[in-house]
């Protein structure tokens, strides 16, 4: 559904993709379909590689480099689809919700 450098993280069931620019994509290999998240609009604010990994129970959706002011880290819930974000050590809780396009 996307071309260009991407990264993949698996979840139980799910593969959650995310690719340059503002592209997050769910796949699940049972029912071989693919869905496509919308993204905050920080996320391509700035164009680069973002890169994704799983673990205790969340989706973690992040860039190796940042510069100052970027949001560093986004942690998705994928059973409420509520996003955490993360600049540097302060947590800020947001109403950013990943909605299905």
């Amino acid at each position: 559904p996307f071309a260009g450098r991407m990264h993949a993280a698996v979840h139980k069931d799910l593969v959650f993709i995310v690719a340059e620019g503002d592209s997050l994509v769910c796949y699940n290999p049972l029912l071989d379909s693919f869905t496509r998240l919308c993204l905050p609009e920080a996320w391509s604010s700035a164009p680069s590689l973002w890169k994704i990994a799983s673990c205790n129970g969340s989706i973690y959706v992040f860039r190796d480099r940042y510069k100052k002011g970027d949001a560093n880290t986004y942690k998705l819930d994928p059973a409420t689809s509520a996003v955490t974000v993360t600049r540097g050590i302060k947590v800020l809780l947001t109403n950013l919700q990943f909605v299905l396009a």
